[in-house]
């Protein structure tokens, strides 16, 4: 049970890292595309979520086999 939990709040953690990075990231991204509109941002709208229209077709596996 001790390891369960242990391994809840490692990935609690890496996910506070992850957000707060992202944060820092977007908030220099911010500092530096003052004089333009966030609507218009490329690196912004690649950070949008996809819609299931936009998701890329799945590419069927290939097999290791010849």
């Amino acid at each position: 049970m001790d390891e369960l939990v242990q391994a809840h709040v490692t990935d609690i953690a890496r996910r506070i890292y992850d957000l707060q990075t992202l944060r820092q990231e977007l908030t220099q991204l911010l500092a530096q595309c003052q004089h333009g509109k966030v609507a218009d941002c490329r690196i912004i709208k690649a950070l949008q979520p996809y819609t299931d229209a936009q998701m890329p077709a799945a590419r069927p596996a290939r097999s290791s086999r010849p």
